[in-house]
């Protein structure tokens, strides 16, 4: 199809929007192991090229060629289950310079046995530092964690109300922990407001705390990053990070 850096015809370009989205649906729906490459590429749509359409050939060909199956367990006593939100970023690692953001949650219930729920990775707005990059992407897990949590609760007490799930928010920036357990204000002025907002969560028992955990603990990290996310769910990392709570 000629150079790889030759950009995209207007037909080419909108069929890797099509493909794009198709892999997003994909991703969204049961596979968060290629959501960050779709993410990824969807970034650089304005300025893509027969690389960017033999990248994604190249996620299409991989799933079709694997099975991927997420398993979603018998968790036990309901009144055990609680919920674990990891979020993390990446500063500046889209093709584009952009800031990559996600999260993951699960349910856990007795014995360390969990169920995935829901994960994200998208872009997020212009972070000046990896302070500023980790506390919108906790920000946006909190909004999904609360919604989940409200969502569980009125389907099994009849009432919205995530404080009855218990939820713990994680991340591997250790500068972030120590900002929200903190009554100092942080020096950006524009991340006060989410920080602070983080606090009165917690406060208010919607959030039961944040912990600082290592980034070889961090799920969320695989979907900000050119990394598999099914290699880490497969090796004892993953129980790791649940047991550790």
């Amino acid at each position: 199809m000629g150079d790889k850096e030759e950009l995209l015809t207007k037909k080419e370009g909108e069929l890797l929007q099509s493909k794009i989205g198709q892999i997003l649906w994909i991703a969204r729906q049961s596979r968060p192991d290629v959501i960050f490459d779709a993410s990824n590429l969807a970034s650089s749509l304005k300025k893509a090229n027969i690389q960017t359409l033999n990248e994604a050939n190249k996620i299409i060909k991989n799933l079709k060629s694997e099975t991927i199956t997420l398993k979603f367990k018998k968790l036990g006593n309901d009144n055990a289950i609680r919920l674990l939100v990891f979020s993390d970023s990446s500063l500046g690692n889209l093709s584009d310079g952009g800031t990559q953001g996600g999260h993951f949650i699960v349910f856990v219930g007795e014995n360390g046995l969990f169920s995935p729920i829901t994960w994200q990775s998208k872009r997020i707005r212009v972070a000046r530092s990896t302070l500023a990059a980790e506390t919108l992407a906790m920000a946006d897990a909190i909004d999904s964690g609360i919604f989940v949590a409200s969502l569980y609760t009125e389907l099994m007490y009849g009432k919205a109300d995530p404080t009855q799930l218990p939820i713990t928010c994680l991340t591997d920036c250790h500068s972030l922990w120590e900002a929200i357990k903190s009554t100092k204000q942080v020096s950006e002025k524009r991340l006060r407001l989410e920080i602070s907002s983080i606090r009165e969560l917690i406060q208010m028992h919607q959030i039961v705390s944040v912990k600082w955990i290592e980034t070889k603990h961090q799920l969320a990290d695989c979907l900000t990053k050119l990394e598999a996310l099914k290699s880490l769910c497969r090796s004892p990392v993953f129980t790791d990070a649940l047991e550790i709570m």
